[in-house]
Order: C-alpha cells, then sequence, then structure tokens
C-alpha cells in the first residue's frame, strides 16, 4: 500500500464528471479502455499533477475543511495531519500552529476517528515549534 502520496483525486470527480468507469467485457475492450484511461489523465491528470507540485499549493488546497478540500483529501484526520505538514516543511511556524488549532476544533466537533492519532502527531510536532 502507497505510503508517500499527499493528495490525489479520482480524474472523473475532479472534472466535476463523478467517477468514470471503463467497461471490459472482452478482450477487444481492453484497449478501448486503456485509451480512455489515457485520454482522461493526459486531460484532466497531468494539469492536475502539474499545479499541485507545488507544496504551497497543495498547503493551500489541503488548509480548508469544506468540499473543495475533501475533493483531493477526503479522509479528515489525514488531510488535517498533511496540511499541518507541508506547513511545518515550508517552514511557516505561525501557520502551522494555526493549523493544529483549527484542525483541532474541526476534527472534534465530529468526533473524527482519527483525533488521537492527530493529536499524537500535534503533541510531537509542537515541540519543534517552540
Amino acid at each position: 500500500m502507497p505510503t508517500t502520496w499527499t493528495l490525489g483525486c479520482e480524474l472523473g470527480n475532479l472534472a466535476g464528471e463523478g467517477q468514470h468507469r471503463w467497461n471490459i467485457a472482452d478482450k477487444t475492450d481492453v484497449v478501448k479502455a486503456a485509451d480512455g484511461v489515457i485520454e482522461k489523465f493526459r486531460a484532466i491528470g497531468l494539469p492536475y499533477l502539474e499545479r499541485f507540485s507545488s507544496l504551497e499549493m497543495v498547503l493551500q488546497v489541503l488548509s480548508g475543511d469544506d468540499k473543495a478540500a475533501w475533493l483531493h483529501s477526503a479522509i479528515h484526520d489525514c488531510r488535517a495531519m498533511r496540511a499541518i505538514a507541508a506547513a511545518y516543511v515550508l517552514d511557516r511556524k505561525q501557520e502551522c500552529l494555526e493549523l493544529i488549532s483549527k484542525k483541532t476544533q474541526f476534527l472534534e466537533q465530529r468526533n473524527n476517528f482519527g483525533l488521537n492519532g492527530f493529536s499524537e502527531m500535534t503533541e510531537a510536532l509542537k515541540s519543534r515549534l517552540s
């Protein structure tokens, strides 16, 4: 299982079309499906990767808690930790502390199942920010 991604999105959802599926009923459908995947990736995926190859852009989109942010990182506690990590890597200490506060409130309001792991991570990080 990959452990290095920061954000991601299904191509059809990113395009506002909903999830896209390519049906393969027999081997003659494979080339058509592969061509469709490549076409979507070129049209939607590559521009997405180009836009979010900047850590500043990643921080910007993951800092939110609205549906637009969910599109890029749907699991709330993971999105929160990734946003805080991006701020930390960018050496934006004040922004990092503000995000910790904001994200803690957001996760607490939702009684998020990942709150304990989030809290452990942020407590360890706070000592480095002082």
